[in-house]
Formats: C-alpha cells, sequence, structure tokens
C-alpha cells in the first residue's frame, strides 16, 4: 500500500507519567515500600500493519571498570584497562500475543481507551476490546492487523522497593535501569523497540538514627593541646551545606591556630568475580581555611564552626551505596589542622571523621553524566546539565522529600500573620524560637478575618483571668486540726466529678 503523503515514519516510544523517569526508594532495602510505575506505548504508524505481540521488560544494567596491574619482562608495572558487565535485573511485564486475544484481520485502531494496565491479562482484555470480539476469536499465524494513526496503550506495573539503587556518574561504576517495549510484527518485518532511561534512587527513610547522629573525634595532644572536632550529622544531601564544629583548649603556651584543611574523600572498592578486590579513592571537594584570626582565637578557648559545600553533581560525587559482591562506594571527611608553635615551626594535628552522601529530593542536582558514554561533544555538554531533581515539581508524599536542614525549615505558617504580643503566648513560645525569614509567608487559604478573631479571642482570655478574683479562703477553719474519730467518722459530701470529654 504506497504511504500517504505527510504521514508520520513508523515508531514506537515510552511516555511515563513521571517524567523525566525518576522514582524514590525512601529507606533500606529491607524497609522500602514498592513504588508504581505508570505510563503510555505509543505506536505511530503511517500505514496498515500487522501486530503480533507487545511485552515490556525492565532491566538492570551493572558496569564496571578498572585498570589493572600487570608485570612483564620489558616493565615491571603495566597497567591494563578491563570491563565487566552483568545484568542485575530483569523482569517482564505485559507480555502478550496478539492472535490469541482478537480475531485476525481485525482494522479497529488501538486508541481510545484510558483504563491503565496493570496485568498481563488486563493488557490482553484492553487489546481485545480494541480490536472487538465479534469474531470467532480464532488464532492465525498472520497476527493482527492495526490500522494507519496513532496508538496509546497504558500501563502500570509494581517495582519492588528492594531493587538495587541506581549509580551514574562515578567514572568506574555504573547501574542503570532501562524500561524496553518490543512490538514483535509479522515475518519479514523488523521488530519495533523503543527504550526509556529509568533511575531508582533511594533517600533516607523514616528511621534516621543510624545515618543522622552526631560524629566527634576527642583527643589530646600531651603537652600542647585538647581538641574536639564534631561533624553535627553524619549523613548529608549531595549538592547541601553541612557544618563542622571545632574546640580547641591550648595547653602549650604561645601555640596559635595557623589554617584548617578540609578534604571529603571516596572511597571505591570493587570485587569484579574472577579478579581480585580492587581498591581507589578520590578527592570529592578540599577547601583551605585560614583561622589565625581574632575572631577565632580566644584567650583560653578557641570555639568555632565552618560550613562545607558538597557538589551539586552526581560526576563530582557518588552517593553511599553497595552491591555486594560487586561494589562499595563509602566517604571519609580529612581534617588537618596546622599549628604554629612558640618557637615558629608547624606541627599538624590530624583526624577523619566518617560520612554518608546520599540523594535527597529536597536538593537540586545534576546527574554528571547519561547512563550511556556520550558520543559527540555536544551530548557530553548537555549531559553535564542534566538536573535529576527540580524542587518546583515535588508534591505530595510520593516525593520522598528527605528532612530538610534545620536552618531550610519552616515555622509554623498559622501564625505567620498574627503579631501576638509575648505576654499573651501561653507558653512564651517567642522568646525561644528563632526568627527566619520565611515565617512570615501568608498562608494559602487562610482568612486574615479568621486570624483577627482568634487573636481577639486569645487577648480576650488572657484579659478574663487577670481579672477573675479566687474564693475567698479561711485560713482559722483550714488551721482546725480534728481529731482522728471525728475526720473518719464524718462523711463529707464530695462535690460534682468533672463532667465526661463527650459533654464538653
Amino acid at each position: 500500500m504506497p504511504r500517504r503523503p505527510n504521514a508520520s515514519p513508523l515508531a514506537i516510544d515510552i511516555n511515563l507519567d513521571r517524567e523525566p523517569g525518576v522514582f524514590i526508594l525512601r529507606g533500606s532495602p529491607e524497609e522500602s515500600p514498592s513504588v508504581a510505575v505508570r505510563g503510555n506505548v505509543v505506536i505511530t504508524t503511517p500505514d496498515s500493519m500487522t501486530l503480533k505481540r507487545l511485552s515490556l521488560r525492565l532491566v538492570g544494567n551493572l558496569k564496571i571498570r578498572w585498570n589493572e596491574s600487570f608485570t612483564s619482562r620489558q616493565s615491571s608495572n603495566v597497567q591494563y584497562p578491563l570491563r565487566y558487565e552483568k545484568v542485575v535485573y530483569e523482569q517482564d511485564y505485559d507480555d502478550i500475543d496478539f492472535a490469541m486475544i482478537a480475531t485476525s484481520g481485525s482494522r479497529t485502531p488501538l486508541s481510545g481507551r484510558t483504563t491503565p494496565i496493570s496485568s498481563m491479562t488486563n493488557l490482553a482484555s484492553y487489546f481485545s476490546a480494541a480490536h472487538g470480539s465479534g469474531g470467532s476469536g480464532t488464532s492465525t499465524p498472520v497476527g493482527n492487523h492495526v490500522r494507519a494513526g496513532t496508538h496509546v496503550v497504558p500501563f502500570e506495573f509494581v517495582v519492588p522497593g528492594s531493587i538495587p539503587e541506581t549509580v551514574e556518574g562515578n567514572t568506574n561504576v555504573q547501574y542503570a535501569y532501562t524500561l524496553i517495549v518490543t512490538a514483535e510484527r509479522g515475518r519479514f518485518h523488523p521488530n519495533l523497540v523503543g527504550k526509556k532511561h529509568l533511575r531508582f534512587v533511594r533517600t533516607l527513610g523514616v528511621d534516621l538514627y543510624d545515618s543522622n547522629h552526631t560524629v566527634s573525634v576527642t583527643n589530646t595532644w600531651p603537652d600542647k593541646i585538647d581538641y574536639n572536632i564534631v561533624l553535627q550529622s553524619k549523613s548529608a544531601a549531595i549538592g547541601s551545606r553541612f557544618e563542622v564544629g571545632f574546640e580547641f583548649q591550648p595547653v602549650l603556651k604561645g601555640l596559635r591556630l595557623k589554617t584548617i584543611h578540609a578534604v571529603l574523600v571516596e572511597m571505591l572498592s570493587i570485587s569484579p568475580p574472577g579478579y581480585q578486590t580492587n581498591n581507589s579513592e578520590r578527592v570529592v571537594f578540599e577547601k583551605l581555611f585560614d583561622v589565625d584570626r581574632p575572631d577565632f582565637m580566644g584567650p583560653d578557648q578557641w570555639n568555632f564552626s565552618l560550613s562545607l559545600k558538597l557538589p551539586s553533581s552526581l560526576g563530582a560525587a557518588s552517593q553511599d551505596c553497595a552491591m555486594v559482591p560487586h561494589f562499595k562506594i563509602t566517604h571519609k571527611l580529612k581534617i588537618f589542622v596546622a599549628l604554629r608553635n612558640p618557637d615558629g615551626h608547624t606541627s599538624e594535628l590530624r583526624a577523619s571523621l566518617p560520612m554518608v552522601l546520599f540523594i535527597s529530593p529536597a536538593v537540586r542536582i545534576s546527574t554528571g553524566n547519561l547512563a550511556a558514554p556520550p558520543r559527540t561533544e555536544e551530548e557530553a555538554r548537555s549531559s553535564s546539565q542534566e538536573i535529576l531533581f527540580d524542587t518546583t515539581e515535588l508534591e505530595g508524599p510520593d516525593s520522598g522529600s528527605a528532612p530538610p536542614n534545620y536552618n531550610e525549615h519552616v515555622y509554623d505558617q498559622v501564625w505567620s500573620d498574627m503579631p501576638t504580643p509575648l505576654s499573651l503566648s501561653p507558653t512564651m513560645s517567642g522568646l525561644h524560637t528563632p526568627f527566619s525569614p520565611n515565617s512570615r509567608r501568608p498562608m494559602p487559604g487562610f482568612d486574615p478575618a479568621e486570624a483577627a478573631q482568634l487573636q481577639a479571642g486569645l487577648r480576650e482570655l488572657a484579659l478574663r483571668q487577670n481579672q477573675e478574683t479566687p474564693p475567698a479562703v479561711d485560713i482559722v477553719a483550714l488551721s482546725r486540726v480534728p481529731s482522728y474519730d471525728s475526720a473518719v467518722n464524718r462523711h463529707q459530701a464530695l462535690p460534682a466529678t468533672a463532667p465526661r470529654y463527650e459533654t464538653q
């Protein structure tokens, strides 16, 4: 059949309800709930064609690259680049056979239905309803004829929360998911294949104690200095800031601080099958602080904190993760403190604190690279600008947002437009609540008239409590102590008990 003029090319594509295909896994693999993947398969046919089968498949592919050292006669140490690949996760969804569900030769389009498909049976029912069931229902090797046009097939499936998380940006380790849709055509015709890159990002769960507690190093340099270096939170989101506190108490007279050098190191351990374990390190960031300043140096004790910024790209820092026995990624913060002694020479104090880096949907970061190596310079340039999370797109409990930093959270907005005097506050909370510029923003849907009425009610209640006079107390009567016999034999009527809560 000749192709119609200006007809769309033959194509198959996957459109997700949640673009760009990022799904949140909250908590560890043992506690993380399952996530639902929803979308549509879009088939564009310029002419009528025959389709026999439509299938969805989710594949998780692991790639490891490293250099192995070998000894040869010509050279004592030769580096050979090695590569290991493995399909770690593979699951088929919604696999159907057109010849088994509809009458051969049906020309009813596959569009016009919006009910999502969540299983193979539902998908078969969808195509059966789309093509009609008025025929005999017998199958033939020919398949099912689909007329020209655009056909949208909704789908839905559930992915367990225990699957390995996506790892990208690292030059040595990469783990990526690909959703593949395949439309099998008749004999002598190539199949239609569409692919979609999915990301499953694991963030902190409900139980934050193991990864959110304070880490410190406390020790004494004999005859020189006592020190305490504190990491306020062991875990930090990639792209966010974190603080390190320092407490120094010099023992040696005339000792002064010079510089503090902070270095965050990422440690990678890979164990490909058939090879020895390979350990490597890379510097995520380093920063030098000049602390020989009057505001840092007290007479007897030096207490201050330094703020450090993590990179906003997964190409510079990977999250803490592990896939046993293939690889493991961890981090530690190294601190080097330079001390100027009274005689002029410099001593160095060293400390190391473990850190846990994670990906938070509340922090804007870029992926650093695509799932596949860039083929052109333009692709490499655009890949570095790909945004993994945009905070404006997060909504509802499905966002999986990790808890924000204390200095970034928003205080109670119900009271933001009510300048209640401190004397009317029942708990005097205004004396202890820090001020935030964001706390004055009006809350959507809160009527100012209701705020004024509530404020007036609080003021009236406070005035009423101040004006009420307590009943007089007879001190003489209270001072009389009855005898034991009279106290036991006297039956005093008790006042009525307090009413039940339901009667109020």
